[in-house]
């Protein structure tokens, strides 16, 4: 009987779900090049700078608004939605990260795939337990049975989520038969990695279908959850730690314990010491000021040294729990 592996290692012919040696990929970096997770630590180091002052300026200066199901950011609107969805079905953030995750591989491709590696930051406000970040990343969170990311997924649904595997993959798996728009960021990354030989030629708005995707997505949401569970082991189980905590403004900020969460929080520090105030915030000036000084610490830091070009994708979750989830792939 085919196992999932098979069914994956067999799309992977016909998608950009991993490398291939004869086109250029999506990716501008591959594992080589990183160095294992460093890319994933720039990137989530990132993602949670713009996160936080985005934060800082509608919380302190705008209008507080709230969402009785939660909240869901991913980089793709069908994405969102469907992360949104298992919120209102009564998932918590873990599963509406975990959905999105999946259907990020599907609308995506160009910046993630079902063998990306990543990271997730959990942080329960309602608790105040100290912040944990999760990585699956590097060669030790792999499986010859599963993808780096359905083994990733798989453990915080193991370890967090509420609601069956199934319910949370099967939208992705949909999402591929039934086609989704194609964004111009994916018209673009398949002229630049000349890679129409995967899809054709390609215009954005255009509807796009994954038949051999969706199978594979099926036969992830087939998968029971003891299956799933027994590829985990001592040796591919993701690596934890505590989370950076420091304010910004007067509000918390959690980063990774990683060379760009100390960079970052420098950074807010630096910003921090502009004496922002609310007319400021109105004005060209300030995204001046803050992207001279952001450049200003990186050039410190040597940032364009430590870490290399690449692409990644997020996803940020709230639920009414006030569970927060940062996920980078």
């Amino acid at each position: 009987m085919a196992t999932v592996g098979d069914i994956v290692n067999e799309a992977r012919e016909d998608i950009p779900l991993n490398r291939k040696k004869k086109t250029n990929r999506f990716y501008l970096c591959d594992e080589e090049c990183m160095s294992g997770s460093r890319y994933i630590n720039f990137a989530f180091g990132t993602l949670t700078f713009i996160i936080t002052l985005a934060l800082f300026i509608q919380i302190h200066y705008g209008d507080y608004q709230v969402v009785p199901h939660g909240s869901v950011a991913t980089d793709s609107y069908e994405c969102s939605e469907i992360g949104t969805s298992i919120l209102k079905q009564g998932g918590n953030s873990i599963d509406a990260a975990i959905a999105s995750a999946f259907c990020l591989s599907v609308t995506t491709p160009h910046l993630t795939g079902l063998d990306a590696e990543g990271k997730i930051l959990l942080y329960n406000h309602k608790s105040r337990a100290p912040a944990t970040v999760i990585d699956f990343s590097g060669p030790s969170g792999t499986s010859k049975y599963l993808p780096r990311l359905v083994l990733g997924l798989a453990y915080f649904h193991k370890e967090y989520g509420t609601m069956n595997w199934k319910s949370l993959v099967l939208p992705a798996a949909k999402l591929a038969r039934q086609g989704y728009l194609v964004s111009k960021m994916l018209v673009q990354a398949v002229s630049r990695a000349h890679a129409e030989d995967l899809y054709g030629p390609l215009e954005a708005g255009q509807i796009l279908q994954h038949e051999n995707l969706g199978k594979t997505l099926e036969k992830i949401a087939d998968t029971t959850e003891k299956e799933l569970y027994s590829h985990l082991n001592g040796i591919n189980q993701p690596s934890h730690s505590s989370a950076l905590k420091e304010t910004f403004y007067g509000y918390n900020v959690y980063v990774p314990n990683t060379s760009t969460g100390l960079l970052l929080l420098h950074n807010l520090r630096q910003i921090e010491q502009l004496n922002v105030t609310k007319e400021d915030t109105e004005r060209p000036a300030f995204v001046f000021n803050v992207a001279k000084t952001t450049q200003t610490v990186y050039l410190e830091e040597k940032v364009s040294n430590k870490f290399h070009e690449g692409t990644f994708s997020s996803v940020s979750v709230i639920d009414t729990d006030e569970l927060y989830v940062s996920l980078v792939t």
